[in-house]
């Protein structure tokens, strides 16, 4: 072996690296993913030094060429060139490089070509037999790659694919691939340009395109039309989206989106984004002129229909932060219409909070726009404002510590009652666990309350906006000292472990039923379960108070194993002395005794999951409340089936449903398998037990490979929307890995 060690060849390897160094990312700019590659080309240290090998080394003073043949090999930092024959003409300036050239980049990526020559200024190159192997198995090869004025790098019959080829026949056509007949990339423009392309799939052409451009990887973003999406519906017809991206500066941009159809008129969508140094501006708004089906009253035509979604958040400093939401829809019926959304209520709210170490503070205002059939936006609660505190000291004395969590709310309405509240819990609590392993936690606290309350009936609580309403000013002070007791026991069964774990807990408090004088805003949706049977006061909020004194009691027990193997189950009830004037009769806390309340998880193996949560009368057991998930199977067959029943209240009257509620009970039913290596899929349906009707059904299928994923999706919703009827929608989608995705619905 022969080594060569002078000025030429030094030069010679650090300009033959940065040549092929500056053809791959020409070769790259037809996919993102080797951004990185192109962007190493600046970082090249052409001082940088290099080793050099080869089996003969020769210089002709005659011709000033030198020659290195066998087994070159070039190594520069983290590159690695290879090939039979280098040359470098001293008078010319130009590097060869012939036979078998690869050179492998620090990134994984490795260029293959059959002949290269370049400039030493590095403004003139060509490449002959150019293959590209990404990182990621991405593939793209070239019959010929130009860089000319230092700048401009064109690649002739190109191909590219992220595919893997078929192991038994490699000679076929991968899943999809990219043609083109010349593709440039213009480095000062910062822009990659196609010629006669074509996107084939099993070697079939599926589309063509005469001309199209796109940014080069080192591009974030830029001005241009996005992939379009299509799709049915019955109130819509046939429709396509048809994006457009207009970016305004690094930290402001837009995507302006029309949708035109064949059954309503053109639908336009905005989604505007801005980013500030220290916080963010999202929106999204839609708007079109259709049809509209009231509640109440005949069909309107020719109407503006639209919504809004807007969020904003800003940081004030360290400690604090502000922002808002605005969420508001022009009818009830449009965004489940148009498909962009299905909730119950949009919930707007603007606000100020801060956190610092333990403590909270923080001013809200909530503004609500209900999307269910019979409720009035009139009625809805508007927040102006509600502010919460919340403190913690540090442990003091025997680890004890204080809390202060106070409430100042300003609650009103357009039609109906407004209420104003001040109020504040004061609480000292001990933490304490004995020497045998009992743990112990005692609290004692106190409840303060004054209420400002306008246009209210307390004669009829429920109703927001009473014929006949009072003005009313009322304060209460609420004491309240609880002692909770746990005391788990930890068993061995061979190599498992169990638990089992006793808890009670004692709630000393006086005795008062509830003030109707005070509007219940804040507790409306109340539940007994095992979540919050320990809890001081089981209400979900302050309006309503947990009177009296009580003892909860309750056993729990898990069991583990190191095969894998988990389950616990919780059984609990609650006991207080006197009733009168605290829970209403079906919130299974009316009598002395409670209604059972539990819980059990089984988990024998991975494959198997099953929980269930339930309420059982003290004195039938019969069931008031279930919730039961389970989910079993293996990937090429797997099961869910989730249970809801929840008793009505006796009270309920079909043709009155404010008076309380029905029976319901329903079952959610769906299967799911992983058909092959790439293909995966599922149904499912929703069914009303109650009144024997299907809710919804739903279905999927999915295929998943290397370079593609496709899916499609159908769910038929049976709903009372007055406008559309029952609700169908089909939704399909196609990505491709690195050019993008084609979506439809």
């Amino acid at each position: 072996m022969a080594e060569g060690r002078f000025q030429e060849t030094g030069r010679l390897r650090r300009r033959l690296l940065s040549m092929l160094l500056a053809l791959l990312a020409c070769g790259a700019g037809l996919v993102a993913q080797a951004a990185p590659a192109a962007a190493q080309l600046g970082d090249l240290d052409s001082d940088e030094p290099a080793a050099f090998t080869a089996d003969e080394v020769n210089y002709d003073d005659v011709l000033g060429v030198v020659t290195a043949r066998g087994n070159v090999e070039i190594t520069q930092g983290t590159r690695i060139l290879l090939a039979d024959t280098v040359t470098y003409n001293l008078k010319t300036e130009v590097v060869t490089a012939s036979g078998n050239v690869s050179l492998l980049e620090p990134g994984g990526e490795v260029v293959f070509a059959e002949y290269a020559e370049l400039t030493d200024d590095l403004a003139e190159g060509f490449i002959r037999g150019l293959r590209v192997l990404m990182i990621d198995d991405s593939r793209m090869v070239g019959t010929t790659a130009v860089r000319t004025e230092a700048n401009r790098t064109s690649v002739r019959n190109a191909v590219f694919t992220p595919c893997e080829l078929c192991r038994e026949h490699p000679e076929r056509a991968p899943l999809w691939q990219l043609k083109a007949d010349r593709v440039v990339h213009d480095k000062e423009e910062r822009m990659i340009r196609y010629k006669n392309a074509r996107l084939e799939f099993f070697g079939v052409p599926t589309f063509y395109t005469p001309y199209f451009d796109h940014p080069d990887p080192t591009v974030d973003k830029k001005s241009g039309f996005l992939g379009p999406s299509f799709g049915n519906s019955s109130f819509q017809g046939s429709y396509v989206d048809v994006p457009y991206f207009a970016n305004f500066a690094s930290n402001h941009d837009m995507t302006i989106t029309p949708r035109l159809s064949t059954e309503q008129k053109l639908l336009l969508g905005i989604e505007h984004r801005i980013l500030f140094e220290d916080g963010q501006i999202l929106t999204r708004a839609t708007g079109t002129r259709s049809d509209l089906q009231p509640d109440q009253g005949e069909r309107l035509t020719n109407v503006f229909r639209g919504d809004i979604d807007q969020s904003a958040r800003f940081d004030i400093n360290d400690y604090f932060r502000a922002g808002w939401d605005l969420n508001r829809s022009t009818d009830k019926n449009y965004r489940r219409t148009f498909g962009f959304g299905d909730e119950n209520r949009l919930t707007s709210r603007g606000f100020v909070e801060g956190f610092r170490g333990r403590n909270y503070l923080g001013a809200n205002s909530f503004w609500y726009q209900t999307q269910r059939s019979g409720e009035s936006d009139a009625e809805q609660v508007i927040a102006l404002p509600t502010i919460d505190a919340n403190y913690v000291s540090e442990p003091g004395v025997a680890g004890g510590y204080y809390t202060v969590d106070a409430n100042v709310w300003n609650l009103t309405r357009l039609e109906g009652r407004d209420s104003k509240r001040a109020s504040a819990i004061t609480a000292w609590h001990l933490p304490y666990t004995s020497p045998m392993g009992d743990v112990y936690r005692f609290r004692i606290g106190v409840q303060s309350d004054i209420y400002w309350v306008d246009g209210h009936d307390p004669s009829n609580p429920d109703d927001v906006d009473p014929v006949e309403g009072d003005s009313f000013t009322v304060a209460r002070a609420f004491p309240q000292v609880s002692l909770e007791w746990r005391y788990p026991w930890i068993g061995s069964v061979g190599e498992s472990s169990q638990i089992i774990e006793p808890i009670a807990h004692a709630v000393l408090a006086p005795r008062f039923g509830q003030n109707d004088d005070i509007p219940n805003e804040d507790s409306v949706d109340f539940e007994f379960d095992d979540t919050n049977i320990f809890r001081p006061d089981r209400f979900t909020g302050r309006d309503l108070i947990d009177t009296g004194s009580r003892i909860d009691y309750g056993l729990q027990y898990t069991f583990v194993s190191p095969g894998g193997l988990f389950s616990q189950a919780f059984l609990g009830q609650s006991w207080r002395p006197v009733t009168e004037g605290v829970f209403a009769p079906e919130s299974g806390l009316a009598d002395n005794f409670s209604d059972y309340v539990g819980r059990v998880f089984l988990q024998p193996i991975p494959e198997f999951d099953l929980s269930y949560r339930f309420r059982a009368d003290k004195d039938s057991l019969d069931l008031r409340r279930s919730e039961a998930t389970l989910t079993a199977g293996v990937p090429a067959f797997r099961l869910s089936l989730t249970y809801l029943s929840v008793e009505g209240n006796e009270d309920f009257l079909e043709d009155d449903d404010s008076t309380g509620f029905p029976d319901r009970e329903q079952i959610r039913l769906s299967v799911g398998s992983r058909l092959s290596t790439y293909w995966r899929g599922s149904i499912g349906a929703t069914h009303d037990l109650v009144d024997d009707e299907t809710r919804s059904v739903s279905a999927s299928l999915y295929y998943q490979d290397e370079c593609v994923l496709l899916g499609f999706n159908h769910t038929t919703e049976f709903t009372d929307n007055r406008e559309v009827g029952n609700n169908s929608q089909f939704t399909f989608f196609l990505t491709l890995k690195h050019l993008g995705n084609v979506a439809g619905g």
